[in-house]
């Protein structure tokens, strides 16, 4: 819908509201002023209507971008058009080219939809009345950094969060607001000024934040409402001449809002508003939510605070809340590994299942556990009825079409469900045979809770003279609701752990006892934690890191010409860290992709592995020359593109850790008989055979032939040797052990160095000419 009063033709629901195109409003808030230029000719294409008022001009149409500002300004929008990809919001300052006071006007470009969007404010104080700061902006973002890394525990650190927001911002109300796994969201940390009722812990529907405004959330990490009462400022023309289209103001600072918005924030009586995007990776995980009683402007330079501010806190908070989620499940998973082995001491595959359930129930955190085997079943603990359990099993597998699957809601999955509410409102199944009924299955009983809502969550259709549409809630006072029916709620620890179970259940059936040992036995080489830090820096911690490099260029940008000596020298540390870290992250989550993929079993000839690897390293222009020389080399059995990741890391090694003219790499290959069963996951092999990497280097002192194979390891300075993040030889060893094979080095100081590694021959046995 365009606005709130429009009328509906088709069935009301809340999708009508879900579908309003709010990124293309056609107007902005007053505070802001918005021009679109065409980036081919840098003609203004668009612009909104308090512009001309502003510079006294008639009609903009056609003006160029030296027209509207000062050479200055003009030439750094140039080059900011050159250089910037879509998407990408720049702070700028900007100088009119007829304004005869030359005032400096804060503002944001980027170039989207095929548009230069130059957006700045109006008036350095729009509204009037703005209250003044005194503690500047760096120092209270210092002291909030310190507060938030000090807090013990996760409700502290909202409460802290919200604290410090409200201290930079000036806003009567900050809210922590965390979105639920349905999609509704709760206030979890609050900071409100002294006689306003506080909103700590109420939920709030979905619906009050529709998928689009969440979406929009992700790609603008802050939104400012100044005056939800002033009237929003048109767009001229209504249509972009360039595409056709409405103006897209996605990345827009002052897009206006939406009128179900608008009128929202007038029913609770908010009279300005902020939201702050709290994202966990990619997705969208809160907001820090600020609500004012009377209009709020706040300038650019304090949003860009409160917005680095929430990026900050939103890379501690999902980094804790991951740490201790990581913390949860490590202990999940020795408690999975200990029931696992436990159950394949039994004498049949059913008895230590058996054996193993209280294991087994302890693992899944229920209060009751089943086994449901050739229609026999087995309980422990609160469960419904053991004559029920078998066709429960079968009618939760039939019903979902889920192998594995949960529920904190039986009797809305299943009819039969409301019988066992007391012992069995949720249940997490697991299937474990060919039979649907062949399950493992975990209840909890029902936990009668009250949840306390900000008014009654149902949005209401309302009739006008328009006719029908949807009306924000008008009433927020505290609605009670008592849920029934209803367990615990399974969490994403839990899913974890029984994808993990089935996995482990499906080993034993399969394999039995050596073969679930041997799974055991690789798990334990597998350090939990590095996986799981690796998993937070792909997914939590790149993205502050590119905030940093990005407040970094602006901040260097920004201060040009007035950093003492010093100063630089510790823009240009931090700027080094930074990089550092960015290699270290890469690492870790090579090496944790390493240990977490599926190996791609094939039979392959070696020497096309060595050649591509070698394309790949040593084909660039270096200062010196290469010699590489590759002797005959067998069929293998392996995952070619681990195998060729091995020959990358070693040649990389060998040319990096040398100091010759001429650097030399000799590949060879012997046969090694074995007299032990081949790996279950491979094919049937004859032999195995040990490959050879020789190279004419610097060397290894016999000391550290151990420890290079150790995460982040180095020998040498970081500066020397070409640098690196000393986790290559770490990834060459976990690719090897996943094929079940072995690495150790030969070598000495000043003799270069050698490294053997064992393979697994191809189906034929033969070594290729």
């Amino acid at each position: 819908m365009t606005d709130s009063s429009q009328s509906f033709t088709e069935p009301v629901d809340l999708s009508n509201c879900e579908r309003e195109p709010i990124h293309i409003p056609g107007t902005i808030q007053a505070h802001g002023v918005l021009l679109a230029f065409d980036p081919a000719s840098l003609k203004l294409v668009q612009w909104s209507r308090n512009f001309p008022e502003l510079i006294a001009l008639d009609d903009p149409a056609g003006r160029s971008l030296s027209d509207v500002f000062d050479a200055e300004s003009a030439r750094f929008l140039l080059e900011t058009l050159a250089s910037h990809q879509e998407g990408i919001v720049t702070p700028v300052r900007l100088v009119l080219a007829d304004d005869p006071d030359r005032r400096v006007r804060s503002g944001m470009v980027h170039r989207y939809d095929g548009v230069f969007i130059v957006e700045f404010e109006a008036e350095s104080d729009p509204l009037g009345g703005r209250v003044s700061f005194t503690e500047p902006i760096a120092s209270q973002l210092k002291r909030s950094s310190a507060r938030i890394l000090a807090c013990p525990g996760i409700d502290e650190l909202f409460q802290v969060i919200a604290e410090e927001v409200q201290a930079l911002s000036g806003f009567d109300r900050v809210m922590i607001y965390q979105f639920l796994e349905d999609g509704h969201g709760a206030v979890v940390g609050e900071a409100v000024v002294e006689g306003i009722e506080p909103f700590l812990g109420l939920h709030y529907p979905a619906s009050d934040i529709p998928p689009q405004a969440r979406r929009l959330y992700t790609v603008n990490t802050i939104r400012l409402i100044a005056d939800v009462n002033e009237a929003p400022v048109p767009i001229d023309p209504v249509v972009c001449p360039i595409h056709g289209r409405p103006l897209d103001l996605t990345y827009s600072s002052f897009r206006s809002v939406s009128p179900i918005h608008i009128e929202y924030l007038q029913n609770m009586g908010v009279s300005a508003s902020m939201s702050i995007s709290i994202l966990r990776g990619n997705d969208l995980w809160g907001l820090i939510a600020c609500h004012h009683y009377s209009p709020r402007f706040l300038s650019l330079e304090r949003r860009t605070g409160c917005e680095l501010l929430g990026t900050m806190a939103g890379s501690y908070l999902s980094t804790r809340s991951l740490a201790e989620d990581v913390k949860r499940l490590a202990e999940r998973q020795r408690l999975l590994g200990e029931a696992l082995r436990q159950a394949t001491e039994g004498d049949t595959f059913r008895d230590g299942l058996v054996s193993a359930l209280p294991a087994f129930q302890q693992v899944a955190n229920a209060e009751g556990a089943a086994l449901c085997m050739n229609d026999q079943a087995h309980a422990i603990g609160l469960t419904p009825p053991v004559e029920d359990l078998c066709e429960l099993a079968e009618s939760l597998v039939r019903t979902s079409g889920q192998d594995l699957g949960m529920t904190d809601h039986l009797a809305g999955l299943v009819a039969e469900g409301r019988r066992w509410v007391e012992e069995a409102s949720g249940v997490l199944w697991v299937r474990i045979g060919v039979d649907p009924g062949d399950c493992m299955l975990f209840f909890r009983p029902e936990y009668t809770r009250e949840v306390s809502w900000g008014g009654n969550p149902q949005k209401p259709v309302v009739q006008d003279e328009d006719g029908i549409r949807l009306s924000p809630r008008k009433s927020f006072d505290l609605w009670k609701e008592t849920v029934r029916e209803r367990s615990r709620e399974w969490t994403e620890t839990d899913q974890s752990i029984a994808v993990e179970l089935q996995g482990g259940l499906g080993t034993i059936s399969a394999r039995r006892t050596a073969e679930l040992l041997r799974i055991n036995d690789e798990l334990a080489r597998m350090n939990a934690d590095l996986d799981a830090f690796a998993y937070a820096a792909s997914h939590d911690l790149k993205e502050p890191l590119r905030s940093l490099h990005q407040t970094l260029f602006f901040l260097e940008r920004e201060l040009e010409g007035n950093l003492t000596g010093a100063a630089l020298d510790r823009l240009a540390q931090v700027k080094s860290k930074a990089q550092r870290m960015d290699t270290l992250i890469d690492a870790l989550l090579r090496l944790s992709r390493v240990g977490r993929q599926d190996l791609e079993w094939q039979t392959f000839d070696l020497r096309d592995a060595v050649e591509e690897a070698a394309e790949i390293t040593l084909t660039s222009q270096y200062p010196f020359e290469i010699d590489l020389d590759v002797r005959k080399l067998p069929t293998v059995r392996g995952d070619f593109l681990c195998v060729r990741e091995v020959f990358c890391n070693l040649f990389s090694n060998a040319i990096k850790y040398n100091d010759h003219k001429v650097r030399r790499i000799l590949v060879d290959a012997q046969p090694l008989v074995s007299d032990d069963p081949p790996s279950s996951t491979s094919a049937p092999v004859q032999d195995r055979w040990e490959i050879s990497v020789r190279d004419n280097g610097i060397g290894i002192a016999p000391e550290h032939h151990q420890s290079i194979f150790e995460i982040f390891r180095r020998l040498h300075a970081a500066d020397e040797y070409r640098g690196g993040s000393g986790a290559g030889l770490t990834i060459v060893q976990k690719i090897v052990e996943r094929h079940g094979g072995s690495i150790r080095v030969q070598s000495a100081l000043g003799s270069g160095t050698t490294f053997f590694f064992t393979l697994e021959t191809g189906t034929d046995g033969q070594r290729c000419p």
